[in-house]
């Protein structure tokens, strides 16, 4: 192993420990709310089977189910978390982190314009499922979009989503949001299917 990616995994463990991401209250709701639209989305993709629905929207249900699941445990796995660190140990190794604002900024818009271009990519190649998915589209879209941003670790952005609004934080809200809007897409799908 050369001498960089032995010094990237030191680093890198010594920043991130599995462990518990969020113990809070809120952090267990979400990880419930996870489990329920992938509950929902089990379902919609139960109906699309017997509702003899194009094979790209069964495509769809059958990777989103697991994507679900996937963010169920990553939300209290961190493992957003884990890229943040290796991420910043790169730019330490690699001797950028004094200069890192503007690469973090570049990439925040990128993944807005990433997630909005993947918006987009759905709308087209479900075009003909569109009005049994759109709802799930855009919460999928938002709740990647967030995550990714997230997963960034710029200082000002974790202020913006830390901020309170009538008690509840802005995180919350993008998260529980993107997730309310997969669950009632789900059910959407489920009613227009018949």
């Amino acid at each position: 192993m050369n001498d960089h990616l032995h010094a990237l995994i030191q680093c890198t463990q010594e920043r991130w420990q599995p462990n518990i991401g969020d113990p809070h209250l809120m952090g267990w709701i979400t990880v419930l709310g996870y489990g329920l639209a992938a509950l929902a989305a089990l379902s919609a993709l139960i109906q699309t089977r017997t509702a003899s629905r194009p094979a790209a929207e069964t495509l769809f249900w059958y990777l989103l189910v697991p994507g679900l699941v996937f963010l169920m445990i990553n939300k209290q796995l961190d493992l957003q978390s884990l890229l943040t660190a290796v991420a910043r140990c790169e730019a330490q190794l690699s001797g950028w982190y004094a200069d890192r604002r503007p690469v973090q900024v570049a990439f925040i818009f990128a993944l807005i314009a990433l997630g909005t271009a993947l918006l987009g990519i759905l709308a087209w190649l479900f075009r003909q499922s569109l009005d049994r998915l759109w709802l799930v589209l855009l919460g999928i879209t938002l709740l990647v979009t967030f995550i990714l941003v997230r997963a960034v670790g710029f200082h000002r952005v974790d202020v913006l989503i830390g901020t309170e609004l009538a008690g509840w934080r802005l995180n919350w809200l993008f998260e529980l949001g993107g997730i309310t809007l997969v669950i009632l897409g789900c059910r959407h799908a489920i009613r227009r299917s018949y």
